[in-house]
């Protein structure tokens, strides 16, 4: 029984974190897709976790959201910063804070 609980337990943290690599991987894309689209870019190729927490779907079931942060430049001389939501592993939103043309 301790054997069928342990593979459980693994299997579980196993899911959890390919769902977590699945989540920063699209938000990873979506920054750049956002960066490449407003001409800027994306510093590092990178975005960082700052927040997880659990919400609810429409639907009611639990989700998983986080929120990731990287860093774009759009003349090379100043960093600024972009946010990347995602629920579960869709992207939610993207935003880029104001920066100088």
């Amino acid at each position: 029984m301790l054997d069928g609980l342990l593979i459980v337990l693994v299997v579980v943290v196993f899911f959890i974190w390919a769902q977590g690599m699945l989540a920063k991987e699209n938000a990873r894309a979506a920054g750049k897709r956002a960066c490449k689209e407003d001409e800027v870019q994306l510093l590092d190729d990178t975005v960082q976790q700052q927040k997880i927490w659990l919400g609810r779907t429409n639907q009611g079931w639990l989700q998983v959201r986080r929120i990731y942060l990287f860093e774009f430049a759009s003349d090379g001389e100043q960093r600024y910063h972009g946010k990347v939501t995602v629920h579960g592993h869709r992207v939610i939103s993207v935003d880029l804070e104001a920066y100088r043309i």
